[in-house]
């Protein structure tokens, strides 16, 4: 009987170790799906973020916006004398800049000095320029942007 009971003994703590390991391997594992469960709904924000991000992209109005800055883009880099033709850019919400402001040439262009009408053209194209730069830096970053050869 002695021994009997020696058995049970042994088989019930042997019992307690593997449920006690069978636990702790339980918690592990609930840690780690809820960790991956976790990076999937971040990654799934991300991707709905992303998509709604295509989707404003890709408006008609955008599109159309799109298309009609490189269309003056291509239209201005062929301009290179004096009297050639220069076409404004839509401006980043899509309207045409205010009548009168952008050049109508490219000598035109050459001209524009430091004042407003230089200002203004690159705060309403949303174009960053450092405060200190020279007046030829903001001029070559505005026809960077128009497409028109510097």
């Amino acid at each position: 009987m002695d021994q009997m009971a020696q058995m049970q003994a042994m088989l019930r703590a042997m019992e307690d170790r593997l449920s006690t390991t069978i636990a702790q391997s339980e918690q592990r594992t609930t840690a780690q799906i809820t960790q991956l469960s976790d990076r999937v709904n971040e990654t799934n924000t991300r991707i709905d973020q992303t998509n709604t991000r295509i989707n404003q992209m890709n408006t008609p109005q955008t599109v159309a916006t799109h298309d009609a800055r490189a269309l003056a883009r291509s239209l201005n880099s062929a301009s290179h004398s004096s009297l050639a033709t220069l076409h404004s850019l839509p401006l980043p919400d899509g309207s045409p800049p205010p009548d009168g402001l952008f050049p109508e040439n490219y000598g035109a262009f050459r001209l524009l000095e430091a004042g407003a009408p230089l200002q203004q053209l690159l705060q309403l194209y949303q174009i960053e320029v450092s405060p200190g730069a020279l007046l030829d830096d903001r001029l070559r970053i505005l026809a960077t942007y128009c497409g028109i050869s510097w």
